[in-house]
Order: C-alpha cells, then structure tokens, then sequence
C-alpha cells in the first residue's frame, strides 16, 4: 500500500479529514486511520456509496481497477467497526460539542427488502448526525437490541450533558420508557392515539380527550397503560390550519407539559432528513449492491463520518439570505447545510479554495430559524 503523504499530496479534502480524525482518534491504528480517512474522502468527494464512485475520489491515486480493490479492502477491515472506531469518535466528538443539552431521534429504515437499519442520531440543523446504528435481517426481532443501542451510547455522552430523546409511536411502550427513564435522558414520544391513560372518569383513550374548546390539554404524572403501568404527563394539542383538517398530536414526556413538547416532537422530522440523506438525496444507499452484514457497517461508518464532516463545512460557510423590508414576490430560503458542504468540499477538490481546518459548531435546534426576519 502507498504511503499516507503519496496518497494525500493532492487531495486537498484528505488533507482536511485525516487530521480530524487524528485528532479525535489518536490512539487508533495508523493503517486503519489511513483507510477510515480514504473512505471518508471518498465518500464526501463523490456522495455515492458504490466501490467503483468511492473510488475515483481523490484519495486514491492508483489505476481504477487498483483503487476499486483498494476500496474493497478497506470494506473488509474488520478493525473498522463500531465499538473500536466510531463509539470512540462520537464520544471524542460529543465531548467537544459546545452545547449542554442534546436532542437525540431514534427509527428504523429499510434497505429494499434485504436489510433493516436502526438508527439514533443528535438533530441540528433540519438534518440528523448519526450517533449510533445496527443493521438486523427484515423480519427479526429489533427491540431489544435497540435498547442495548441506547445503553451503549449513554457511555459515550459526558455525564453533564443533558439528553432529551425524541421518538415516534413505535417505542411508546413500557420497555423503552423504563429504559431511557434508566438512563437519566428525558424524553417526548409520541402516543397512539388509542393508548390508555387513566382519569377521575376512569381509564379512557387519548383519542377521546382532545381538545375542542381549547387547542392543548395536559396531564401531569398520570397512569398510562392497564398493564405495566408507569406514571408519566400526557400532552396533547389540536393544531387547525386554515383550509386544511385539524392535526391532534399525542404525546407522552417526563418534561413540564406544555405546548413546546409538541414542538420537540415536530424536530423529530429531522431524522427523516437524515434517513434521506443516506438513502437517496445525498450517498444514494438505495443503489448500492452490497449485502454483506459487516461490509456495509462499514460502508455504514464512512458515511456518518463524511455525514459529520460536511455539515461542519456547510456550517463553517452559511451565509444567511438577506430579506427586503417589504415584497410581494418569494424572497431567498436558507439552503440545506449539508448542501453548502458538498459545494465547499467539491471546491477544495478543483483548487477554488483552500482549508487548513474545521472546527465543531454547536449544534442548533430550537434556535434554529428556518424564516428570517427583516434587519432591525
């Protein structure tokens, strides 16, 4: 194999990546920095998951059929997995993360009909950051395993950082709140709406409580569910846009029951953002071929760590759109981070500019304005 300064003399973006990498790996393995770095590259250079894309990126300086092996290889590292590389990334990353509080998403998604993907990731941004993930065959039990997720990050997150997880109906069950309950982390997971809770009328569906006078109802330490029940407040909320049929959101939370716990709930979109930009708006995993179990979490790795990388380019080089006093015309929206980072990337590969460093922006979410108000 070359050697790392053949290989990084004229690629500007590797030349970026591996000292992160170094930075917050330092004690990995020189080798499988040089391939995690090669990887990385490849990916933000040519945002496709298949071998023979990754390989044209610049990191690779052989003959084609050279730099597809190379690339092969590197997908059968075994020394590229998730608790000897990316646990101890995240944890050097979320260290370093000038916020104290995190919002973290869990799901599932599918890779067609052949693998199943479970994933927690920290939202900022209108996107997703992938933290953690496993990949289970269609059809397999996912539950518990997705638990043993949750436990195994809490390791990575410093213990003075506060954890709010948002999540969908699916984990709305005894188990995962008294899992994430365990973990010290709070919580806003949206219900079924024919879950049970218990009132001074007796046991009744969330579906028959909600608001008609009034747009919120709460409930604070209520009984939820007839069996295994735990104690928990209940928010629910009827949103009624003109022209449009009302949307009624059930949530559950073990934070103060207001309004702005279905406000939390709506970030959880984000993770859909980040599904998306895996699947099909950025990498295109859904074109992907690869099937082996241990081959695509590395393929899995690279992408969270080019995932990482661009959205700290994107943020490093945001420029907010400016708004006229008065229009009657669209005016500018802000464009996607993630965006911004692919073009900064796909300039430093044709010389328009040049990056010593990057640093970790803190990460924004409820302060994050998606409509700017005009200059003061």
């Amino acid at each position: 194999m070359e050697s790392a300064s053949a290989v990084y003399i004229n690629s500007p973006t590797a030349q970026l990546v591996a000292p992160w990498i170094a930075e917050h790996l330092p004690d990995l393995d020189p080798v499988v920095q040089h391939r995690l770095t090669q990887l990385t590259t490849g990916l933000m250079e040519m945002t496709d998951v298949r071998i023979e894309q990754i390989a044209q990126g610049s990191a690779f300086q052989a003959k084609t059929t050279s730099n597809e092996t190379q690339v092969r290889r590197i997908m059968r590292d075994p020394r590229l997995s998730l608790d000897a590389v990316y646990f101890p990334l995240i944890t050097s990353l979320l260290a370093t993360i000038p916020n104290d509080t995190i919002y973290i998403c869990m799901d599932e998604s599918s890779h067609t009909n052949v693998l199943n993907l479970f994933q927690v990731t920290v939202v900022t941004d209108a996107m997703a950051l992938p933290l953690s993930f496993f990949l289970y065959e269609p059809g397999d039990a996912w539950a518990d395993d997705a638990r043993s997720c949750l436990e195994a990050l809490a390791s990575c997150i410093p213990d003075e950082m506060k954890v709010i997880i948002l999540a969908d109906r699916v984990h709305a069950g005894y188990a995962f709140i008294t899992c994430i309950e365990a973990l010290g982390w709070s919580y806003v997971i949206r219900l079924a709406k024919n879950t049970y809770i218990e009132t001074e009328a007796g046991w009744k569906r969330v579906q028959s409580l909600h608001p008609r006078r009034y747009p919120t109802r709460r409930w604070e330490k209520v009984s939820i569910w007839k069996q295994n029940t735990v104690q928990a407040n209940i928010v629910i909320h009827r949103h009624e846009p003109a022209g449009f049929k009302p949307v009624i959101w059930y949530v559950i939370t073990n934070l103060p029951p207001t309004q702005m716990c279905c406000v939390l709930y709506a970030v959880r979109w984000w993770q859909e953002c980040g599904f998306k930009i895996t699947k099909s708006a950025v990498f295109d995993w859904e074109q992907s071929r690869m099937r082996h179990m241990a081959r695509v979490e590395v393929l899995l790795i690279g992408v969270a760590c080019a995932t990482w990388m661009l959205w700290m380019l994107g943020r490093d080089h945001e420029q907010q759109p400016r708004l006229k006093p008065t229009t009657q015309k669209p005016q500018p929206r802000r464009v996607r981070i993630i965006r911004i980072g692919i073009k900064v990337c796909r300039d430093l590969c044709t010389g328009r500019r040049t990056l010593a460093s990057i640093t970790l922006p803190p990460l924004r979410v409820l302060d994050y304005e998606r409509m700017f108000a005009p200059p003061e």
